[in-house]
């Protein structure tokens, strides 16, 4: 059960992005368009290339990569105090719910987003800070 699960046992696409302006603004990186490419993805790890990435979270991303529907759940792995996100809630069809600083079973902190449509969960996000 997500949040945390034995690497062993977890599907997980990690990300080295190249960055040429990691000193400045940067435009969020939206995955959401590579889910159709992967099946089944439980984490995503941007942590590991040592620049500057922001990350578009949505329920498009999560639910497109866990491929689970309304039960999609996805880790989101960013290197602290230099990774980032932004919610993208598709021009207000989605509601997020925000949860900050929780911790996951591994120790980590983490930000818990959750996803809802017309009272529904929809889909959940944990960004976790490493």
């Amino acid at each position: 059960v997500l949040p945390y699960t034995p690497d062993s046992y977890v599907d997980e696409l990690r990300l080295y992005a190249y960055n040429p302006n990691s000193s400045t603004t940067i435009t969020p990186l939206d995955l959401s368009r590579f889910s159709s490419q992967f099946d089944h993805v439980e984490k995503i790890d941007v942590s590991g290339d040592g620049v500057i990435n922001q990350v578009k979270l949505s329920v498009a991303l999560i639910q497109g990569f866990a491929d689970e529907g309304v039960n999609s759940k996805i880790i989101l792995k960013l290197m602290n105090n230099v990774d980032s996100y932004v919610i993208d809630t598709a021009n207000n069809t989605y509601i997020a719910n925000k949860v900050t600083n929780t911790q996951l079973s591994n120790g980590a902190n983490s930000d818990t987003i959750t996803f809802s449509q017309n009272g529904k969960t929809v889909g959940i996000a944990y960004v976790e800070y490493v």
